[in-house]
């Protein structure tokens, strides 16, 4: 019986050895798994704050694109009114046309102002007097209008310019957004995935502990039961020990022969001492 409960002992105390090194290598493994999920965790700050900055970035030039696009509109339509009033006014005279309107008006002004009544026709000379003013006036207006389109036709330019611009580096950060999501995105998977592995690692360790402390109780219980064997079968053979001395004992006194001290202890006392 004790031999067969000492090879259950040994093989339990295998088992315990290997479970232990089972439960050793797979913490092993969970710290490494640990260390790899706070570095993805440090990865994924890092790609949230870049996502962050760029989207900010990305408002700032939605905004920008939009006022440049609303001037551009407010500009085009304030061209397009100069242009019904450029038509309106048919300006087909140069600057020496109009130097040449400003001295007659000269000339008529000063026959006005020097000449006698009677040496001119002071209504002929009003009239030609008003129709050059208003040619005169014209021209300018017309030169005025001519003079703002050209610069509001640069500024189109300019703002046409920019908004390409700002559409250009905003599609580079869109093109960068999704970049960025992309790399969220596999970085949450790859977390998820860590933290479902450690969870069923977390799992297996608690369930070989668990077999450990029952195997363990297997080799105290059997360990006890050897003792108990052990001790059952030394005090079994003090009892048969102690009955022949006392046999012996009986004998000596049946035939009348001395007894020594020990015949007396075992034949009068219960334990033989």
């Amino acid at each position: 019986m004790s031999y067969g409960l000492e090879e259950e002992i040994k093989q339990l105390s295998k088992e315990k050895a290997a479970l232990r090194r089972q439960i050793e290598k797979l913490k092993e493994k969970m710290e490494a798994l640990r260390l790899e999920l706070a570095e993805i965790r440090e990865r994924l700050d890092d790609e949230n704050d870049r996502y962050n900055v760029l989207k900010e970035h990305a408002a700032g030039l939605k905004e920008e694109r939009s006022r440049t696009s609303s001037k551009l509109k407010e500009i085009r339509e304030r061209l397009a009114e100069l242009r019904r009033i450029s038509r309106s006014l048919q300006m087909s005279m140069g600057p020496e046309r109009a130097a040449e309107l400003e001295d007659d008006i000269a000339k008529l002004e000063w026959e006005l102002q020097t000449k006698p009544g009677t040496e001119i026709d002071e209504k002929k000379v009003m009239g030609s007097l008003t129709r050059l003013s208003r040619e005169l006036a014209s021209w300018k207006k017309a030169y005025r209008v001519k003079s703002e389109m050209e610069i509001l036709t640069r500024r189109v330019k300019t703002l046409g310019n920019k908004y390409y611009e700002v559409k250009s580096e905003l599609d580079s950060v869109y093109d960068e957004l999704a970049v960025r999501r992309e790399h969220i995105r596999k970085l949450l998977g790859a977390k998820k995935q860590l933290i479902e592995e450690m969870r069923g690692l977390k799992d297996d360790i608690r369930e070989l502990e668990d077999r450990l402390v029952r195997v363990e109780a297997d080799i105290r219980a059997r360990r006890l039961q050897v003792r108990e064997e052990h001790e059952d079968k030394r005090r079994k053979e003090e009892e048969r020990i102690l009955a022949e001395k006392r046999e012996r004992a009986l004998e000596r006194l049946k035939h009348n022969e001395p007894l020594s001290w020990d015949d007396l202890k075992v034949l009068y006392s219960p334990d033989g001492t």
